[in-house]
């Protein structure tokens, strides 16, 4: 980083400013820029001098988590353990991975710097199940440092661990943002974010804006393979019924793993796609350009529609087709689902990977991979 050299590790926000959607990288240089002058600190090996504390927190305590979403893993959700067992594809001995060997120190590492921190972003796992969240907030309310600013990626699905209510928390600080993460609505939402109950995500939406209106919630949606031909009608949805301002809204491409990227789609799927994200887009209004995202690298509305467009259409990487049928095929088989009957546009993919494993399908792939570099 020091050299001006591309590193592997940030090949996701170089992967997004390629396809021209903003980045984490970008968002917080803009964010961060005053901070600049910290840079005349580092030492030709990279380190800092004690006296130069961290500014803002990403947190993650654990990956402890009530539901085990489709685009996820075990890494980032306990409760993906079984699955990722019989999958082969565990990142552990338990269910439960904490953020240190010793919990209680990782802990105080963390209340050590808050004398300096002026933001703290809560994820997990899901934030709002860890005892550490709820401890840290109440040691920032002792030490009388209300004014640090809170956001979080919260499935929302609970609002209490306990007897400790996290609106109570909530209304003792002066910015607090709360990115709600749901990627569809009925059944579609409920495959896609298994163990998602939609009334409830909407009830907590209502108690969160009567109990605490100063936080500001917004909707943040991971788009898939799995939710992208559904996207236009949950968005509908969260604005008319739930009553999230087009602004609010954020829609995020997912990344990895490759096999649910939306770039794996034919050019024909692609297509009905950006035709309907197009004509969602035309509907909205142009994005208020004073209004900041809750999470860094995320554009909500309008700007965050025609993004997916742009994203989608960056690269070709159907080879990975293949591999979604199978993953599919073997979590419709875990869990008692059956994916293709839940979101029928998908169905023709099948008969794209049959295809692709024909000789002629191999050479094909092969030589569009050739072009493509």
């Amino acid at each position: 980083m020091l050299g001006d050299t591309p590193l592997k590790v940030c090949r996701k926000c170089y992967d997004k400013e390629a396809a021209g959607v903003s980045s984490r990288r970008q968002r917080f240089n803009e964010l961060f820029g005053n901070e600049a002058d910290r840079l005349s600190a580092t030492g030709s090996d990279g380190t800092l001098p004690d006296s130069i504390q961290p500014i803002d927190l990403d947190l993650r305590f654990s990956n402890l988590c009530n539901f085990r979403c489709r685009s996820c893993w075990h890494g980032a959700s306990s409760r993906w353990f079984s699955d990722a067992v019989a999958l082969g594809l565990t990142k552990g001995e338990s269910a439960v991975i904490t953020a240190g060997a010793d919990r209680e120190k990782t802990f105080a590492q963390v209340v050590e710097r808050l004398s300096a921190v002026r933001s703290i972003y809560f994820a997990g796992g899901e934030p709002l199940l860890m005892e550490e969240h709820y401890a840290l907030l109440e040691q920032l309310v002792r030490v009388g440092r209300t004014d640090v600013r809170l956001s979080y990626n919260t499935n929302l699905s609970e609002l209490r661990l306990g007897v400790r209510e996290v609106t109570d928390l909530w209304r003792e600080f002066e910015h607090v943002r709360v990115g709600a993460s749901a990627d569809g609505m009925g059944a579609v939402g409920e495959l896609v974010r298994k163990g998602i109950r939609w009334t409830r995500f909407e009830e907590n939406v209502r108690i969160v804006r009567e109990s605490c209106p100063h936080v500001q919630l917004s909707m943040a949606t991971t788009v898939s393979v799995l939710n992208l031909f559904h996207i236009p009608e949950f968005y509908s949805h969260a604005h008319k019924a739930l009553g999230f301002d087009h602004d609010s809204i954020y829609l995020n491409p997912l990344q990895e793993p490759h096999y649910y990227n939306i770039q794996i789609l034919p050019r024909s799927m692609k297509r009905s796609a950006a035709v309907a994200l197009a004509e969602l887009a035309r509907s909205l209004p142009e994005n208020r350009p004073s209004v900041e995202s809750v999470e860094p690298g995320r554009q909500g509305g309008k700007a965050a529609v025609l993004d997916i467009v742009d994203y989608m259409g960056a690269r070709d990487d159907r080879q990975y087709i293949p591999s979604f049928i199978k993953i599919t095929d073997r979590l419709d088989a875990l869990r008692g689902e059956d994916t293709f009957a839940t979101i029928p546009e998908l169905a023709s993919l099948r008969i794209v990977a049959k295809r692709m494993r024909t000789p002629w399908g191999r050479a094909a792939a092969a030589m569009g991979r050739l072009i493509r570099r």
